[in-house]
């Protein structure tokens, strides 16, 4: 999945600059990979509802910031994301988890 090149923050440039940015990341990866990503996190969980229509043109999954666990009836471009129950291997963090396929 993708988490956009440079990590910018939505509410700090324009939708040309924000989308350029998710397509260079997009590109990236498959470049690398040999793969399209299929999915993405956005940035700082940060979007416009206006970006939506534009980013699922390239995603079949988009995750925002939202705490909320992810079910059969989740919405594939507004996923919550959640943290795993129980401890964490890290200490020092949570660790985050997003679905990419179906459940």
């Amino acid at each position: 999945g993708s988490h956009g090149h440079h990590h910018i923050h939505r509410d700090t440039v324009s939708k040309n600059e924000f989308m350029s940015d998710m397509e260079t990341s997009i590109s990236v990866i498959e470049k690398i990979t040999g793969t399209r990503p299929a999915s993405m996190s956005l940035p700082y969980g940060c979007y416009r509802e206006s970006d939506v229509a534009e980013l699922s043109k390239y995603f079949k999954n988009i995750a925002t910031c939202e705490r909320s666990a992810i079910n059969r009836q989740y919405v594939p471009h507004a996923m919550g994301r959640f943290s795993w129950p129980g401890p964490a291997r890290n200490g020092l963090r949570w660790r985050r988890w997003l679905t990419t396929g179906s459940i």
